[in-house]
């Protein structure tokens, strides 16, 4: 989930901050700001507004260091981000005002959809510290698909796998049972293999 509120420096859980640090998202500068790497949330605080995101970890789909437009963290969270009056009301570069035109089925197609984001720092050193932070909070924070042990899905594929072949189980046994019939194979072309 994002969060748009006001954005303060964390009581507790701080893993990380940076001043500076300017968000992109798609191809839009939303500002300059302050960072913060919480273990619950990655949180950025616009310096210009009264009301900055709180993203929980299980909302981004993916984090990286980028080399563009300079080093940088990118991101992408698993949903379309709207942001009233900053991110997902763009104005129509024809000045035909506000994109709110949407039927519903676009507004739904939309939903669906990824939000790219980049975090660039003020310091281009401090990246790979950003990048570490974010890993380790994320890591605390599996997704629940991947909380399934390896044994435990296989046990359950076999089983489905087996309910699904039912009585075709039979039925494929005959076949093999009577292609291997069929070959007719001659036992004394491999009777000197044992010599």
């Amino acid at each position: 989930m994002v969060i748009i509120r006001p954005i303060n420096l964390p009581d507790a859980g701080l893993v990380y901050s940076s001043p500076n640090t300017q968000l992109k998202i798609a191809d839009r500068i939303i500002g300059t700001g302050t960072l913060y790497v919480n273990q619950d949330s990655l949180e950025w605080m616009p310096a210009d507004r009264p009301e900055g995101l709180s993203i929980l970890w299980k909302q981004i789909s993916v984090h990286g260091v980028a080399p563009n437009p300079v080093k940088c963290i990118y991101f992408m969270l698993d949903h379309k981000l709207v942001w009233d009056g900053v991110y997902g009301d763009i104005v129509i570069p024809n000045g035909n005002g506000v994109n709110d035109d949407e039927s519903e089925d676009d507004e739904e197609s939309n939903s669906d959809q990824m939000t790219e984001m980049w975090l660039i720092p003020n310091d281009p050193n401090t990246v790979d510290s950003i990048y570490q932070a974010m890993t380790d909070c994320q890591a605390l924070h599996p997704d629940s698909a991947e909380s399934i042990s390896g044994s435990e899905s296989d046990y359950m594929d076999f089983e489905s796998v087996g309910q699904d072949r039912g009585d075709d189980d039979d039925e494929n046994d005959d076949n093999v049972g009577g292609n291997m019939q069929d070959l007719n194979i001659n036992d004394e072309r491999f009777a000197d293999a044992e010599e």
